[in-house]
């Protein structure tokens, strides 16, 4: 941990480090580029200070290379991880469309009915979503995708969400927790994918076992001061996030020990700017984003004083963000 908890000088240089060349242990996550760069760019929108934005130019040639990763209906619609991937994904799609409000966009090249057909396209039968086309992977991760997908395009005409919701709720368990999908034990990431796709979607009021569901996800705080994400498991930084935002959607994070999980996240923070899996870990950007976006929630909770925005725990946004989105995306039609 630093001498100085979330150095925004240190984590400024982490992020940027990271936006302008990525480790040598990314490399075989370069098809998702896409979501690296949402975690590194929506970091810098959190961070408080004017050192921590971007310059104009910047924002323009962050936005010309995601629209380079845009696919044409021709091709599938949606966008690609990076140029190394042949087709357009959906979590790729969800981040580019994130990435887009940070960077302020105007959505004049988006091409939103490419958009409708690649999500389209991917629904299955049962409500599920395939995460592109040919995969074989179908779980609630990219239902969340799909469902956030159309809540920033404002146009729910793109999915059946009827059958959406309906599998969705497939995957509670007998703990009133979610799995991955229908039959699998509650995992915290699974329940956030779960509960915030049924927010965006306005079916929150759907969840059976409500109490049930609150009680597993506040129990998964250890005696670290951090969250698991299954029983029995060690805590993790970004199970923080997974569990706390599904609580602060649920109404309930104000009952999590916050200067705890706080304590435990900022115990796992590097010198070099950035925040591990553990302490004593490497940071990488997964968990240190993620670690933000629970950080921010505590700030809201008024459980931490640092300098972070506060965010919108659904969307995984800013509300700066988010009101750019609601304003501007909403808008293009």
């Amino acid at each position: 941990m630093s001498e100085e908890p979330l150095s925004v000088k240190r984590h400024m240089r982490f992020w940027r480090r990271h936006l302008a060349m990525l480790p040598a242990a990314y490399t075989r996550a370069d098809d998702q580029r896409m979501t690296l760069a949402y975690f590194c760019l929506s970091a810098l929108d959190l961070i408080e200070s004017e050192d921590a934005a971007l310059s104009d130019e910047e924002r323009a040639a962050y936005r010309d290379w995601v629209y380079a990763q845009q696919l044409s209906a021709s091709n599938g619609g949606g966008f690609r991880g990076s140029p190394v991937a042949k087709y357009s994904h959906l979590t790729m799609s969800y981040t580019a469309l994130l990435v887009l409000c940070i960077l302020r966009d105007d959505f004049a090249r988006l091409d939103r009915e490419a958009l409708r057909i690649h999500v389209r396209g991917l629904q299955q039968a049962d409500g599920s979503f395939c995460a592109a086309q040919g995969s074989r992977e179908r779980d609630v991760r990219f239902s969340y995708c799909a469902i956030a997908i159309a809540y920033m395009l404002n146009d729910w005409d793109i999915l059946d969400l009827d059958r959406a919701v309906a599998f969705l709720l497939s995957c509670q368990h007998y703990e009133g927790a979610f799995g991955q999908e229908p039959g699998l034990e509650s995992h915290g990431g699974s329940t956030y994918c779960v509960i915030a796709s049924l927010a965006l979607a306005g079916r929150l009021g759907c969840v059976p076992r409500c109490a049930a569901l609150k009680r597993w996800i506040l129990q998964r705080q250890t005696c670290q001061g951090g969250f698991q994400g299954r029983v029995e498991k060690d805590a993790d930084t970004c199970y923080s996030f997974w569990c706390g935002a599904s609580a602060a959607i649920l109404g309930c994070h104000g009952q999590i020990n916050g200067a705890a999980d706080v304590q435990w996240i900022l115990s796992a923070e590097s010198p070099m700017g950035g925040i591990a899996k553990v302490p004593g870990e490497f940071p990488d950007v997964l968990h240190s984003y993620l670690s933000y976006v629970a950080l921010s929630l505590h700030v809201a909770d008024q459980s931490a004083a640092l300098p972070l925005a506060h965010v919108d725990a659904a969307l995984n946004l800013s509300h700066a963000s988010l009101a750019w989105l609601q304003t501007r995306l909403w808008q293009v039609q």
